[in-house]
């Protein structure tokens, strides 16, 4: 969870996978993220409790089921020589 200026976010690090059949989940970083979600909850009618259970029900379903989107690296990660011989 996480609270904004503008808005109350719930985050679902896997909610790609989640049944979204109240489309109430958005991915904020279009083209950056494949699996985050997020929930926003811009006034007290959008906290629905009830709801919110089902949907953190079923991403702990998910986790305990193993199921997940991996990332996938574009790049390799190159460590600066520095940064090496420091470590």
């Amino acid at each position: 969870m996480g609270a904004y200026k503008a808005y109350g976010g719930l985050w679902f690090h896997q909610g790609a996978l989640l049944i979204d059949k109240n489309k109430v989940l958005i991915n904020v970083q279009q083209g950056k993220t494949k699996a985050l979600r997020q929930w926003r909850m811009r006034a007290a009618r959008d906290v629905q409790p009830a709801l919110m259970r089902q949907y953190v029900k079923e991403a702990v379903q998910m986790v305990e089921d193993g199921k997940q989107i991996a990332p996938s690296r574009a790049k390799k990660l190159l460590m600066p020589s520095e940064l090496g011989d420091a470590l």
